[in-house]
């Protein structure tokens, strides 16, 4: 399964069958549909039951989306002035009704952060989460790929950089 954005704003999905030759088309929104406002580039992941898809907006970059097995979880960058940008991460509570917000971490120009990716184990086998984004800086050129985790049950995120200039 994979989800794209196509020119005239539709979200689209794609699905093949184990052992198909062709893969199924089907529209998730159309930008109609979604108040005139054209769809963001989509992440998907997929749970026991269902395939969930995530799309940016205005106000966050492109999205990362993990399933833990019980759980849906999901991060992004906010542009929250031009100048300051806050990595956000969503996690669903055992009702599935609604998201609750953390703040990861937040930065300041000449720091950007880009697109998020994130993985989740099984909280039953101990949990994690690990959320992976790239930091640059913009006047100077240079960069380093930074990550968050936090154990499933902790208010805390614990910064590591991976790779630095």
């Amino acid at each position: 399964m994979t989800a794209t954005v196509a020119g005239n704003g539709t979200l689209y999905a794609y699905e093949q069958a184990p052992g198909a030759t062709t893969w199924r088309r089907q529209v998730i929104e159309t930008m109609a549909q979604n108040g005139g406002v054209g769809i963001g580039l989509p992440s998907v992941t997929a749970t026991a039951t269902s395939v969930q898809v995530v799309t940016q907006d205005l106000a966050y970059g492109t999205p990362a989306i993990t399933w833990t097995g019980d759980n849906l979880l999901v991060a992004a960058v906010q542009d929250l002035s031009g100048t300051k940008h806050r990595l956000d991460f969503w996690w669903q509570g055992s009702t599935f009704s609604n998201f609750n917000r953390e703040t990861v971490t937040t930065v300041n120009n000449p720091v950007d952060l880009t697109a998020p990716a994130m993985v989740s184990t099984s909280p039953n086998s101990g949990g994690e989460t690990v959320i992976t984004a790239p930091l640059t800086r913009h006047l100077w050129g240079t960069s380093a790929l930074v990550d968050w985790t936090q154990p499933t049950g902790s208010p805390a995120w614990t910064k590591h950089q991976i790779a630095g200039p």
